[in-house]
């Protein structure tokens, strides 16, 4: 399959497995033999199923071929035949389709067999030829190094033609977390938009609001200023600019949700909201903080205390929770509506540690439901902490998970989420 390198980001697999009708009785046929042998031998000779299945499959390809094969083998055989039975990856190298993408003079740029692997691969390709492709037609909307909202409403989509195709690009506001720059940038997929759009307004606003990190400095407390440097802050300065990255955050969800914001009005009226909320807030925040990290030393300190062998598997376990819970930039990573539960969530700790010594078994069984919940957490992809980019699903597990420690080990403490092992399995699922 031959893909332009300006098309590739709209590209999906289906219909491409399916083959050319030749070769579709061989592909079904290795995609029995391949199947998981106590399914495999109620389905033999495999050629024999392959060739009904063929023949009540339609011409033309119709969603994915494991789903249709899967669905004719269980009219076939009654066996329960899931579409995840087959592995497309292990088939020969003959019977998986190439996509060979190429640049506008037709000059091979890669090939492979894995189509969403050249698409990561070669996203900024992608991304650069999309612009060119767009500036062709007009003059470039792209800017570098922003520090304030200094140009027109950004389109949603910018549409141009490239032959016979139809090529989009989708600007948006992309922020580099290495060099901490904001820049207005053609995109080539609408989801790569809706991902980097809202969190690079977020650091325009966040650069173009003068920070008030001198007034805020001196009026803080030493204790408040000893919390912030012990969960990890570069000073008051960075504490200040996450807690105005929280607000922001916080107020382009509640106003922007279904939508992206995309006009010079909207950013102004966020940036002043945010302007005007940001000193009293992070007297607020440093309140919650100074809270946190009196809980996290008491954490820490009875871990320290707790003195059996037999517990060490289990005390560095809860010391790289605690960590987990209070390093990076807590305030944004958490957000502000659920930062005070940080502090239940390190009491729930330090109360583990005590119920674990007077009752190791209880603590062993509850440890069991909460595995098997993290293994759910992790074979979604989930992981602490959490990168960047994490799908809303993974964030609102990461924090059930939390609410189930607590429900676990120290039920006193009173969950703010209804929570159990089946509501993380079906938000997960």
């Amino acid at each position: 399959m031959e893909i332009p390198v300006t098309l590739l980001a709209g590209v999906t697999q289906a219909g491409f497995e399916w083959l050319v009708p030749s070769m579709r009785m061989e592909l079904i046929t290795e995609l029995i033999r391949g199947l998981p042998k106590p399914i495999r031998k109620h389905v033999v000779p495999a050629k024999d199923f392959a060739a009904k299945v063929l023949s009540s499959l339609p011409e033309e390809p119709n969603g994915d071929i494991t789903s249709a094969v899967a669905h004719e083998l269980k009219q076939l055989s009654g066996l329960k035949v899931q579409e995840s039975d087959f592995n497309l990856a292990s088939l020969a190298t003959s019977l998986q389709v190439s996509y060979k993408i190429l640049e506008a003079d037709a000059t091979e740029i890669a090939i492979g067999t894995d189509l969403a692997k050249l698409q990561r691969e070669l996203a900024d390709h992608v991304i650069a030829a999309v612009s060119e492709v767009i500036e062709i037609e007009g003059d470039s909307i792209e800017e570098s190094d922003l520090d304030a909202w200094t140009f027109e409403d950004v389109p949603v989509q910018l549409d141009a033609s490239h032959g016979k195709n139809k090529i989009s690009a989708f600007p948006s506001l992309v922020w580099n977390g290495a060099t901490n720059q904001v820049d207005l940038k053609l995109l080539s997929s609408r989801a790569q938009q809706l991902s980097e759009h809202p969190r690079g307004v977020v650091e325009l606003v966040v650069k173009s609001i003068p920070s008030p990190v001198k007034y805020i400095d001196s009026h803080l407390t030493q204790p408040e200023k000893l919390a912030i440097a012990s969960l990890g802050y570069q000073g008051v300065g960075g504490f200040v600019t996450d807690v105005i990255r929280a607000a922001a955050n916080q107020q382009l969800e509640e106003s922007h949700s279904e939508q992206l914001l995309t006009k010079a009005a909207e950013f102004e009226k966020l940036r002043n909201l945010v302007e005007a909320i940001s000193i009293e807030l992070a007297f607020d925040v440093s309140k919650v903080l100074l809270k946190i990290s009196r809980a996290a030393s008491e954490a820490n300190k009875s871990i320290s205390n707790a003195k059996a062998i037999d517990f060490l598997t289990v005390l560095a376990s809860e010391k790289l929770h605690i960590q987990g819970l209070t390093s990076g930039n807590i305030v944004s990573a958490t957000g502000l509506a659920r930062l005070s539960r940080l502090e239940v969530y390190l009491k729930a700790v330090a109360l583990r540690v005590q119920k674990l010594q007077d009752n190791p078994e209880r603590d062993r069984i509850s440890a069991i439901e909460l595995r098997k919940a993290e293994d759910l957490f992790e074979a979604a992809g989930g992981k602490i902490p959490l990168p960047e980019k994490a799908p809303e699903k993974l964030v609102a597990t990461r924090w059930l998970l939390e609410e189930f420690r607590v429900s676990l080990f120290a039920q006193n403490l009173g969950t703010q989420d209804a929570v159990s092992f089946k509501r993380i399995q079906k938000l997960l699922s």
